[in-house]
């Protein structure tokens, strides 16, 4: 990887970064204001506010995670046991991002009873996108591995 890619690469995963730290602070004060607004969904604001940060935590290991592998890549470290290991972390943050947002959602649908096809077609895309980063990681860490010799 040029080094031009693996800077602009870091820019753009600093910036993804630093919003969802402003998206952590700025999440409570959200989620109170909507549930002053809406008091029939007032005592859903600190448990969505939970898995939100919770998700935001895991969306920060994440891009920790590509921010390793970025700068393994610039130093032509990536045919490492390491490397196989940030795989797995990036598979499971997808897994733990696809729980977190179904169960909110199907929360929503099911129990809350708000909602309609708007929620429905945003649980289908928060799956299919956690999912996706799921296949994509573990589909990576095979190619990996057999690369290096390891069983996968």
């Amino acid at each position: 990887m040029a080094r031009r890619g693996a800077v602009t690469l870091r820019v753009v995963l600093g910036v993804l970064l630093a919003g969802t730290v402003t998206a952590q602070v700025l999440t409570p004060g959200a989620a109170a204001r909507v549930g002053a607004q809406y008091p029939e969904v007032a005592r859903l604001e600190v448990p969505y506010s939970v898995a939100a940060i919770l998700a935001l935590v895991c969306l920060q290991v994440a891009l920790a995670t590509v921010w390793w592998l970025v700068t393994a890549r610039a130093r032509g470290l990536v045919r490492t046991p390491r490397t196989i290991r940030c795989l797995d972390v990036l598979a499971a943050c997808g897994g733990v991002l696809t729980g977190l947002s179904a169960g909110v959602l199907v929360h929503v649908l099911a129990v809350v009873k708000l909602g309609g096809p708007a929620v429905v077609l945003t649980l289908a895309a928060c799956v299919l996108a956690a999912m996706a980063l799921v296949v994509l990681a573990a589909a990576a860490r095979s190619v990996l591995a057999a690369r290096i010799g390891r069983a996968a």
